[in-house]
């Protein structure tokens, strides 16, 4: 199947890259320590709690990941997909399909896994990247991408220090961490943009911390200079940000369509952010995406960067992608910007490779 093939039949060509061979399915339970411990506005975090699938059809392995935030999340999930696949074998057209068996945080974290795995073998096995199957945007060989971190543990100086690595990574976007107040959000912004002065290149994450008046004191004392401002008040709050001029971006933990666009369309948002593990798989994901794209409204992807890479290559007029590193355990090489802070969207799969060594160094097969 050739690229041009793929990428005009899209999702509609599962039957084709199926098969008819079994799929030999391995299911490891990964907790990983996370880069560096880190105060978030949800609480400290040193551990990733993540399920990693492999799926193997002859020469070929994918392999997909959920990462959770709790030891019981994680349990529940790796609980779940070993009650979908018992037997550690399902034909790929099915593997493609399990994804809408999950009706909850834990088991669509266990679906999205399968899922991610079972695409990134079929796409293997075509040598095509994944976004290829799903129908690339014409061009879309590579994206914009932002480095996601500056905690609010981080002093000035480490801010500045953090900023300065992402400038010589290559990095030309950010995404820092807010929620001690707008007064002091303001002058921590202030510290970032002195090494990324260009306008709207830092965007700020809240994660519901601020009451509507206080993300509207944020946004009035940065002049509404920010990419874009993310979960800047409880979901039933954000409305009360409109009119702003400022980019108002929101949805990260939502779980099914329906939630998605009653929030953008009560919130007025400009943008919203679709967690492929949050909506249980790639498949739907792009059909949330769909939806969203005919409201108007722009998509962003949460963090899963090589996957989030693929699926807004197949998005028109997307935000940049997401590059969050509590993951990187699991990858044998990062996925980097290069000198104009874009991203390559390559194959084969999603593009990465799994570190087995991390496996055996943090893991237990099921």
């Amino acid at each position: 199947m050739d690229r041009d093939r793929a990428t005009n039949q899209g999702s509609a060509g599962d039957a084709e890259v199926a098969g008819d061979a079994e799929v030999a399915i391995e299911l490891w339970r990964v907790p990983t320590p996370i880069p560096r411990p880190v105060l978030t506005a949800a609480g400290p975090y040193d551990t990733y709690f993540h399920l990693v699938v492999m799926a193997r059809r002859g020469e070929h392995v994918g392999w997909g990941y959920s990462g959770m935030a709790t030891e019981a999340l994680l349990d529940a999930a790796c609980a779940f997909a070993d009650a979908l696949v018992p037997e550690r074998t399902m034909p790929l057209d099915a593997l493609l399909l399990v994804e809408r068996a999950g009706t909850d945080t834990a088991s669509r974290g266990a679906t999205n896994a399968l899922a991610l795995a079972a695409w990134d073998l079929a796409a293997r096995e075509h040598d095509l990247g994944a976004a290829d199957l799903w129908g690339r945007r014409s061009g879309a060989d590579a994206m914009p991408c932002y480095a996601s971190g500056f905690f609010l543990d981080a002093t000035l100086d480490e801010l500045r220090h953090e900023a300065v690595r992402y400038r010589e990574a290559g990095f030309r976007l950010v995404k820092m961490r807010t929620g001690l107040g707008a007064a002091e959000d303001a002058a921590r912004f202030a510290v970032v943009a002195e090494v990324f002065p260009e306008a709207r290149a830092i965007a700020v994450d809240a994660f519901h911390s601020w009451s509507a008046s206080e993300a509207r004191a944020f946004i009035e004392a940065v002049d509404a200079d920010v990419l874009w401002v993310e979960d800047a008040a409880p979901y039933d709050e954000i409305a009360a940000l409109q009119p702003t001029e400022a980019l108002i971006a929101s949805g990260e933990s939502l779980e099914t369509t329906a939630e998605v666009l009653s929030l953008v369309s009560r919130a007025h948002l400009g943008a919203a952010l679709l967690d492929v593990q949050r909506l249980g798989g790639p498949r739907n994901w792009l059909d949330c995406a769909s939806a969203v794209r005919a409201n108007g409204t722009r998509v962003g992807g949460h963090v899963y960067t090589p996957h989030s890479l693929h699926l807004l290559a197949c998005i028109e007029d997307p935000l940049p992608v997401e590059v969050f590193d509590w993951s990187d355990a699991l990858f044998a090489s990062v996925p980097a910007p290069d000198a104009h802070g874009r991203m390559a969207v390559t194959g084969p799969g999603f593009g990465v490779e799994l570190d087995h060594g991390c496996l055996r160094r943090h893991g237990r097969c099921l």
